[in-house]
Formats: structure tokens, sequence, C-alpha cells
């Protein structure tokens, strides 16, 4: 799973020495993600993702890919409000709190997998992620398998907070109207 979200497109190129930049206008504090390329923070490496399987309903189908340097690479597949690939840049805060979540939540001590079918036609929830200096670790999870801990799921809706995933796949309610009738 690591391997297939890193060999995405080459990151975007940075402007020339010499070329002039945009106009920067402030952030407000809580802004999550930037339209402008972000400051140097690291190389374009794996830092986590995060990836939504269907199940048996209108469940959104994604993946997001963040890297070091604070590119995220979005893949919407189906009942997502953004179909197809979408980019941002998370803010270095952003991507420190990401760093948190998962050594907080003990990800690396983690099974590799939760598969077990406890409850049916629910979905799987695939996540990677890789400490800076650190080799990546991936993690399957189906979502109906009752023996994962709580801390997966802490990982999981956590990562989508960060990123600020509905702006992409749209909030409970918008997809709701768009897919579930009401």
């Amino acid at each position: 799973f690591a391997l297939a979200a890193c060999g995405g497109a080459p990151p975007p190129s940075s402007p020339s020495p010499g070329a002039p930049s945009p106009a920067a206008s402030p952030s407000p504090p809580d802004q999550v993600l930037s339209n402008q390329a972000p400051e140097p923070t690291g190389a374009h490496v794996l830092l986590a993702s995060l990836s939504r399987t269907a199940c048996f309903g209108w469940c959104p189908i994604y993946s997001v890919t963040v890297y070091r340097d604070g590119v995220v690479e979005y893949q919407g597949e189906r009942f997502v409000k953004t179909t197809g690939k979408a980019t941002a840049h998370l803010a270095p805060d952003r991507l420190a709190a990401l760093d948190e979540l998962f050594t907080s939540k003990g990800y690396l001590l983690l099974d590799a997998e939760y598969t077990q079918e406890d409850a049916t036609d629910n979905p799987s929830a695939n996540t990677a992620y890789q400490p800076a200096g650190g080799a990546a670790k991936s993690v399957t999870h189906y979502r109906g398998d009752r023996s994962a801990p709580a801390e997966l799921d802490d990982i999981e809706d956590g990562f989508d907070q960060i990123v600020h995933v509905e702006q992409w796949i749209g909030t409970d309610q918008e997809r709701r109207k768009l897919f579930g009738g009401g």
C-alpha cells in the first residue's frame, strides 16, 4: 500500500532562483491547508496515508497521502464530492499534529492487520506511517473487526480531521444529499 502511494506524480516544481514570489497574505491560525507551496521542511517522502474502501451503502471511497514536505495527494473514487485527483499543502503545524497522532496512539506497536469479520458489509481503512528516519509500517483494518483497538479508529478519524478530508469527500450531510437520498 505505501509503495503504491509513493509512486505518484513528481512533486510540484519550485520557482527558479531570483523569480518573483507571489505576495503572501497571513493565514488565519486555524487554516489547515494552504494553496501556496510550503517552506521546505523535508524531502518528498511519505509521512502517512489513509485509504477507505467500499461498504454496503454509500461509504466514501478515497485515498490521501501526505508527504513530509507538506504535499497532500487525494484520489476520490466513489461517493465523494470530488472524484479524481486533487492536491494541497499541509501547514507545518498540521504535519507535526499528524506525526503526533500516529506516535501518541502507538501505531508502530499495532498488528499489521485487523481483518476479522465480526460484522459484515463494513468498509476497510488502510493506513501507513513512516516516522522521520524510520521504516514505513502499514495496517489493514476491516472496520467490522471488533478486536481492533480503539486507537486505530482514533488514528483513522484523526487523520481525516488533520488533513480536512471533508473538503474533498464532503460532509455527512452533503454526501447524504448526493448519494443517500435525503
